[in-house]
């Protein structure tokens, strides 16, 4: 499946990670690709920018879960909301 964004910052510390559908989990690096249905997490204090394949860049703020789903690619969003 072709990836949704690639990380191209993680501000603040390096305890941001991704968790596949599996519930498989992996610590992000600057490069890293997100895949469609990945959550991205982030600790308290860490902020991780994504450059999205539409070429929009979001930020995710410190101490938030954020799901990536196809949507993601017909969105005109800049900051990544909030999963409940």
């Amino acid at each position: 499946m072709a990836a949704i964004g690639t990380v191209v910052a993680i501000n603040g510390g390096s305890n941001a990670f991704a968790i596949n559908e599996r519930g498989e989990r992996r610590m992000l690096k600057v490069g890293d690709s997100i895949q469609p249905g990945e959550v991205v997490t982030t600790a308290q204090g860490v902020v991780v920018d994504i450059q999205l394949t539409t070429g929009q860049k979001i930020e995710i703020s410190a101490d938030q879960t954020v799901k990536f789903t196809p949507s993601w690619l017909n969105s005109s969003r800049l900051k990544a909301p909030k999963v409940p």
